[in-house]
């Protein structure tokens, strides 16, 4: 089976859709093979980048769109939403009379979708709620986000397949005082408040590294929070390639995301694929961190408290609760666990096997166009 995967763009050395594309591009095996057809992307299915507006339309994706005939895929599986591509990716399925699927990565959550809300709803309108609705099956990364579409009205099959991970080589670094946020600067990441709960600490022999970038004006309105507020403890690393991230990663005594809402963040596996625990706000779906002990699920209100813990962590501690991270990733999210996932997904649309357990079907919707 050939599944060709699409997405606006896939970037190397970042996280979220890139991590998990590039991540999915690489597996395969004897029941599928991959390919990705993407803005700036190399080889058959890569496409100059010629967008000009903020949708995305482009000429460039339409003469690739055009070129794809049968045969050259089985499947089309679109990452992402509010754009020309995905459009474009599920007229090309249903002209090629194949099934897709759809990852909206978080994009559905009500908090995403009050960001531009009005441009949001008349895409949802004009094209998105359909291509959602006609889709074989909406992939998410956990439970919660099943639900989100279920109260959009969607009644189509929600696949619940976490993110996996190849667990990287990490290595040997001492372990400091130090809490690291490693993401986006942007407003829902919410690393203003986790500037306020550091100062609200005031302890000055810890470190908090704020590793990333974003939009421009919040993350001024970030350091001028420090230079103000003269925390001399907290440094901005700015974007990190992927051998600094691990590094980063392995010599901090624990990750913050306090994130006002995540899909899934994929920052915390590669943090506990690194032996690092995690300290995620209740918004956020992992509660495995307390199941497995190897970190803290919280409320805001909270994280004062789990980070000075997590400071004053032990050798013993730190050892124990490493190795409760390694063992959750192990046993739910590598690379190989998506990939089994995925395989039985792919084989069910095809006719070809049972109904995985992992689909939740919400019946006939009778709401949407």
């Amino acid at each position: 089976m050939k599944i060709l995967h699409a997405a606006a763009e896939v970037l190397p050395d970042h996280d979220g859709v890139s991590s998990v594309l590039l991540t999915l591009a690489r597996q395969g095996g004897k029941d599928f093979s991959a390919d990705v057809w993407s803005f700036g992307g190399d080889g058959k299915y890569g496409v100059p980048d010629d967008r000009l507006t903020a949708f995305g339309f482009s000429r460039n994706w339409k003469k690739r769109a055009a070129a794809i005939g049968q045969g050259d895929c089985d499947l089309i599986f679109i990452h992402g939403l509010w754009q020309y591509f995905a459009l474009s990716a599920a007229e090309t399925a249903r002209r090629l009379k194949i099934p897709y699927l759809v990852s909206p990565h978080g994009m559905l959550y009500p908090e995403a979708l009050q960001i531009s809300a009005w441009k949001k709803l008349f895409c949802r309108k004009f094209g998105f709620d359909a291509l959602l609705q006609n889709a074989a099956a909406i992939v998410v990364s956990c439970e919660r986000e099943a639900e989100v579409c279920r109260a959009l009205g969607f009644r189509n099959p929600v696949a619940v397949i976490p993110n996996g991970i190849e667990i990287p080589e990490v290595p040997k670094v001492v372990k400091t005082r130090k809490i690291v946020f490693l993401g986006r600067l942007v407003p829902y990441k919410n690393v203003l408040f986790l500037l306020r709960a550091w100062q609200s600490m005031a302890d000055a022999s810890a470190e908090l590294v704020i590793a990333g970038s974003g939009v421009s004006s919040y993350e001024r309105k970030l350091k001028n929070f420090v230079r103000q507020n003269h925390l001399a403890n907290v440094s901005f690393a700015g974007e990190v390639r992927k051998d600094e991230k691990t590094a980063l990663l392995a010599s901090a005594k624990a990750l913050a995301l306090p994130s006002e809402f995540e899909s899934f963040g994929l920052v915390a596996l590669e943090s506990l694929a690194c032996g690092t625990p995690v300290i995620a706000s209740l918004n956020t779906p992992w509660n495995d961190l307390t199941t497995y002990r190897c970190g803290w699920h919280v409320p805001l209100e909270k994280f004062p408290d789990a980070m000075r813990q997590a400071l004053d962590q032990t050798r013993e501690e730190l050892d124990e609760r490493g190795q409760n991270a390694l063992a959750l990733v192990r046993e739910k999210y590598t690379a190989d666990k998506t990939t089994q996932f995925l395989t039985a997904l792919y084989r069910w649309i095809a006719g070809e096997g049972a109904k995985p357990s992992f689909v939740r079907h919400f019946g006939e919707n009778k709401s949407l166009p």
